[in-house]
């Protein structure tokens, strides 16, 4: 996710991927499209 320009941000392991009002509807559907992709790699390495 790194690699593809989503970085986790928070204090705590539960503030990590939190969507806050400074998010934009883009921003979202673009953490939610890289976050498909790793995870469609992270299945096939398996």
């Amino acid at each position: 996710m790194l690699s593809k320009g989503v970085v986790p941000m928070g204090s705590g392991w539960f503030e990590e991927y939190s969507i806050s009002a400074a998010h934009t509807d883009k921003d979202i559907d673009d953490t939610l499209s890289i976050t498909e992709d790793v995870l469609k790699v992270v299945k096939d390495t398996l």
